[in-house]
């Protein structure tokens, strides 16, 4: 059986939020969330990362998504 908990890692030992009933010495995977930078950190450092690409595709792409819904099917 697979449980998800959630927890606090500090100083080397990871501290559940709610009680889990599991025997001694049960396997677990541990996956940490937010390390290193924040979502918004990676956002903002990224900023500007955009400004030399040839955006000219994107028009293409969008010219033959609108050519496709203006199109009549007959079925």
């Amino acid at each position: 059986m697979s449980v998800v908990v959630e927890g606090i890692y500090r100083g080397g030992v990871i501290k559940l939020k709610n009680a889990v009933e599991a025997p001694n010495n049960s396997e677990v995977l541990v996956l940490f969330k937010n390390r290193g930078k924040t979502d918004k950190e990676k956002f903002i450092k990224s900023a500007g990362t955009w400004k030399d690409i040839d955006i000219s595709i994107f028009d293409g792409i969008l010219k033959s998504r609108k050519d496709l819904r203006e199109m009549e099917f007959e079925l």
